[in-house]
């Protein structure tokens, strides 16, 4: 963990000096080197890996879980399975903590704070896995700034949606975390649910896919500018 780069809201970038197992010190360009608690700035999306698959391996082994009396849920449409609500802008039925994904609309826009409900995935990430669920959510960001989003994901004219894999700097893998398991779809029984988003907080619900072909490796920029190998991976919507 020491030297990993990471992003604070407030402060910007910075880079890991130290960490005890409980807080981590992070040396900031314009800023006096700042001490937080890492499982309370992870969890409220205070502070992010650069790295996806750090920022996934911290997600899972020091986020705090989310209290009972603090459960995921939209005040004004807070549901129990016995309570109706509606989407503010369908009027159709919301995902709450009862919502299976199978009752998600094709086409309709949901916010992160319900894909989180929905899935019981964690709040950052473009692919975020649910063992709870047996799913794993790919997020697809549409952003003119590379620094926010190097990745370049396009539907193409063979009708498949060529997703970028995971990791922002250097090269992909095939064999890290979530790049896996997309990879491994076909065969390991994860169902994958893709959104696509140029909005903040609003994620247009694609649908259900699978992986159409192998990934493909190209060479793409990443978050620095610097050229790498990146995994494509083609994937087809489940009608």
């Amino acid at each position: 963990m020491i030297d990993a780069l990471v992003i604070h809201n407030q402060y910007g970038r910075g880079r890991v000096t130290a960490f005890d197992g409980q807080l981590i010190t992070v040396d900031f360009a314009d800023q006096p080197e700042k001490k937080m608690r890492l499982s309370l700035v992870l969890t409220r999306g205070i502070l992010r890996f650069v790295d996806e698959d750090r920022q996934t391996q911290a997600l899972q082994k020091f986020a705090e879980p989310e209290p009972p009396e603090r459960s995921i849920k939209l005040p004004s449409r807070a549901v129990t399975k016995r309570t109706s609500t509606k989407h503010r802008r369908t009027g159709r039925p919301v995902p709450t903590e009862t919502t299976s994904p199978a009752r998600l609309i094709v086409g309709d826009t949901y916010s992160n704070q319900e894909i989180m409900a929905t899935f019981l995935v964690a709040p950052y990430g473009g692919m975020r896995r649910s063992n709870r669920k047996n799913a794993l959510v790919l997020i697809s960001r549409h952003h003119d700034d590379m620094a926010q989003n190097p990745y370049e994901d396009r539907w193409q004219s063979d009708g498949f949606f060529h997703y970028t894999g995971m990791g922002r700097i250097g090269d992909q893998s095939l064999e890290s975390t979530q790049n896996r398991t997309l990879n491994e779809s076909g065969s390991n029984g994860v169902n994958v649910y893709l959104f696509e988003s140029s909005v903040d907080n609003e994620y247009v619900y694609r649908g259900e896919v699978r992986l159409a072909a192998p990934p493909y490796s190209v060479q793409e920029r990443d978050s620095g500018g610097q050229l790498r190998r990146v995994y494509k991976f083609p994937l087809a919507l489940i009608r």
